[in-house]
């Protein structure tokens, strides 16, 4: 099971009232995450679309601008200026985020990988109409722990659980105002960028482009 698809799984369907997805996910390593994702970059949102089916909200569609792409999707247009991609509700516009996205080509490819609730009905129509969310797949998904906060030259991971957190090197992290020992949330811009980029060349995960 991929952890990172997982973990959208989990977003996607809290919106339906899926109790049996409450679970908590570990999350990845930096190394691991970089290689789950298809799209790593530091992106100024520029619009966001709340999306329903059937009268009941599954997503937002958010369109962004790439300020940099430390990873890109080989499959689709190595230069991106611009992407889309959905997730749950929160991100805002105007806001600058460091995003790391997986592509999804179709719904049955979600249902398949994902650990969904399988129930009787299994994968049918009504439940396909839920995961392609007018349009959110295919496309980019990125789950809300991967949609890391930039401002003012700081990054924050936006968990609510040690659990959720991407464990980083000391080096990047900031220390609080008035504390001795440094967040684990917060980092700095300029050297995270650095590393992801660093480590992505380091893979041969993709390509910087600025």
């Amino acid at each position: 099971m991929n952890r990172y698809l997982l973990v959208i799984a989990l977003v996607l369907f809290a919106q339906f009232s899926v109790p049996a997805y409450s679970r908590m996910v570990a999350a990845p390593s930096p190394e691991e995450l970089l290689q789950s994702s298809d799209v790593v970059a530091l992106i100024e949102v520029t619009s966001s679309e709340r999306i329903s089916v059937d009268g009941e909200p599954c997503g937002v569609l958010n369109t962004a601008k790439i300020i940099r792409a430390i990873k890109s999707n080989k499959k689709l247009n190595q230069k991106m200026s611009d992407i889309k991609f959905g997730r749950a509700f929160g991100i805002k516009v105007g806001e600058k985020y460091i995003i790391f996205a997986r592509y999804i080509s179709t719904a049955e490819e979600y249902y398949r990988e994902s650990s969904i609730p399988k129930d009787s009905t299994g994968f049918d129509a009504h439940m396909q109409n839920k995961i392609q969310c007018n349009g959110v797949i295919p496309g980019y998904l990125v789950a809300p722990n991967y949609a890391w906060v930039v401002e003012h030259g700081v990054v924050t991971q936006p968990t609510t659980h040690p659990n959720e957190l991407v464990k980083m090197p000391p080096s990047l992290m900031i220390k609080r105002t008035g504390e001795i020992e440094k967040d684990e949330k917060k980092l700095n811009e300029t050297k995270l960028l650095e590393f992801l980029s660093t480590l992505s060349s380091k893979h041969s995960l993709g390509s910087d482009a600025n």
